[in-house]
């Protein structure tokens, strides 16, 4: 008996599952006491509330003690539930039944059954919460944030279900009014580019123009602006003058774009590829000690920084 439990929800047939899963989802909230229940052997489907231990605990029954004016719940006036078959279709028509039931005769403003231990922890968070925001206002104090802030994370902890649902019908939500709302063109353009001339605009290439025979090197300025210069380098089989060094007032970002080279500081050597790229910094001492003789090297390098 203890795993043959069904529940409806939806009017849906669900199960079966432990008593122990029914605990548990009662207590995250999964399971309300207007919930459904049964299990093989019993003669009718009976409200979750009904089931001993499944909802509240000691606390939660002190509690209702102790507040004066709480009534039977509208479940204990009711007229008896009439025997439900176990058929999905069924059910579905005795949680249409009872809840119809329950909205007509109404209960006490608070259902205790409902409540659990992580409810009160809510309130008190929301209670500790009031008077953190209390002390704030009137001391202006470091502590009375804390007071504040600590109560409404004892809050958002106690209704983690409840937040998580939440969330998850505002993301939902979202999502519909996204879809709803998504701007349909005839076009199977963007507009944008409907708007768009459609004469072809030739753009400069960094490989146009290459010279098949290069007597010295060819610097060409592609961007100049304060303290930014970019230039496109094309050696062919060129090399820096023997005992020359490169000695700049700016840092350099450069990268080979086609051919190889080495270049060589004061302390090592760099063999550089296609791809290859290094950053030097200002005054870094540097020389270029080869470059492919068999085609043009093509350097992009950029010039950056105050001079120095």
């Amino acid at each position: 008996m203890a795993d043959d439990w069904y529940y409806t929800q939806s009017h849906e047939r669900k199960g079966p599952v432990s008593l122990a899963k029914l605990k548990s989802m009662a207590d995250e909230g999964w399971l309300i006491p207007n919930d459904l229940i049964w299990y093989p052997g019993m003669p009718n489907w009976v409200p979750a509330e009904k089931v001993r231990g499944l909802f509240g605990s000691a606390l939660i029954q002190t509690l209702k003690g102790a507040v004066d004016g709480i009534g039977k719940h509208p479940f204990d006036t009711d007229s008896k539930l009439k025997p439900m078959p176990t058929d999905t279709k069924q059910a579905g028509t005795a949680v249409s039944t009872h809840t119809a039931t329950h909205a007509k005769n109404r209960g006490p403003i608070i259902d205790w059954n409902s409540l659990t231990p992580r409810h009160i922890l809510a309130g008190c968070g929301g209670f500790i919460a009031a008077l953190g925001i209390a002390f704030t206002a009137v001391a202006h104090s470091p502590f009375a944030l804390a007071f504040m802030l600590g109560g409404l994370a004892l809050a958002a902890v106690g209704m983690h279900v409840e937040v998580g649902q939440l969330l998850g019908q505002a993301i939902e939500n979202i999502g519909e009014a996204s879809h709803k709302f998504r701007p349909c063109f005839s076009s199977t353009k963007p507009p944008y580019q409907a708007a768009l001339s459609t004469r072809p605009i030739n753009t400069p290439n960094i490989f146009a123009d290459l010279p098949t025979n290069v007597p010295s090197e060819i610097f060409t300025t592609l961007l100049s602006a304060s303290h930014v210069r970019v230039e496109r380098i094309v050696s062919h089989g060129h090399c820096s003058p023997e005992a020359f060094w490169y000695d700049q007032d700016q840092a350099e970002w450069v990268i080979v774009l086609k051919g190889a080279a080495r270049i060589q500081f004061e302390d090592l050597e760099i063999e550089m590829g296609p791809g290859s790229f290094l950053e030097i910094a200002a005054h870094q001492k540097h020389r270029v000690n080869w470059t492919t003789p068999d085609e043009p090297t093509v350097w992009l390098a950029v010039f950056y920084g105050e001079k120095a």
